[in-house]
């Protein structure tokens, strides 16, 4: 049985699952059930596109194989490749996975764990979905685990900068990060970025292009009273942007009991939410020197 965004599908032997991009609506996926022998479609649906990534015509996703209803430590995630015809190639497998493509497809950074998340390691594959580098949570950590204890420092995956050279990830306890750390494909040296004295709550944004940081001290909520509480407080909120390499920090802008939001939208500008007025503003970052 495979399961992808809530939808089960049971192959049996003979029929195969092929994938599309719907052309009407980019942020879809046709899904048909074809028979092997004949072509034949058995069944098609159409989902939202989540959990997945798209390259050029190649469209990347993960399946949950083996799934049982209540039970998830029997089950194997399989990342596949689906080219323009909808044909799968199947790259890898884990009981934990989770994926970022490279712009140009030669490489695929994976978070592989198992289905517990009692262990994680950060694994790269080629575009065949053979193993080519492995790094450790150890290598990848900078931050003093004992100061954010019980919390456990987990491994998550951001994103690859534009040329598909370097890859950017994090080690975080709950959902502040407290190392970033960088990976150069061409030579497989990691840089890391002690963040935790940085002590971001949870809203946050990094160019990966030019590694600066863009960040709040909004407070975390998790409920709608925490939410009414923080607007009677009048908190004053700031947005930061942080060099990462140079370690500079600026100011960009303060709210009052608000939260920012922060987006970048290319090396240089930001975009947030508007303290002042009502929808969202941009702001152009200065050159660290």
């Amino acid at each position: 049985m495979l399961r992808l965004d809530g939808v089960e599908i049971t192959l049996y032997e003979g029929f195969e699952a092929r994938v599309t991009a719907d052309s009407r609506d980019e942020n879809r996926i046709n899904l048909c059930v074809r028979s092997v022998g004949t072509g034949k479609a058995a069944t098609c649906i159409d989902l939202p596109a989540v959990s997945l990534e798209r390259r050029g015509e190649n469209t990347y996703l993960v399946w949950i194989v083996g799934y049982t209803p209540g039970s998830s430590y029997a089950q194997t995630l399989e990342l596949w490749r689906y080219d323009a015809e909808g044909k799968g190639t199947r790259l890898y497998s884990a009981p934990g996975l989770s994926f970022r493509v490279a712009p140009d497809e030669q490489y695929i950074a994976l978070r592989v764990s198992d289905p517990g998340g009692r262990w994680e390691t950060l694994r790269f594959i080629d575009s065949a979905g053979n193993p080519v580098q492995e790094f450790t949570v150890d290598q990848l950590t900078a931050h003093d685990e004992e100061v954010h204890a019980p919390l456990p420092a987990r491994l998550a995956l951001l994103d690859w900068s534009d040329n598909g050279k370097v890859f950017w990830g994090y080690m975080h306890a709950g959902p502040s990060p407290q190392t970033i750390f960088r990976i150069n494909t061409d030579s497989w040296q990691v840089a890391l970025y002690d963040v935790s004295d940085l002590s971001i709550p949870w809203e946050y944004d990094l160019n990966v292009d030019t590694a600066k940081l863009a960040y709040s001290d909004c407070p975390q909520m998790y409920v709608a009273e925490d939410a009414e509480a923080f607007a009677r407080s009048q908190r004053r909120v700031t947005l930061f942007v942080y060099d990462l390499d140079s370690g500079r920090r600026q100011i960009v802008a303060t709210a009052v009991a608000e939260c920012f939001q922060p987006r970048w939208l290319d090396d240089t500008t930001l975009e947030y939410n508007d303290p002042e007025n009502e929808g969202r503003t941009t702001y152009v970052v200065e050159e660290s020197r």
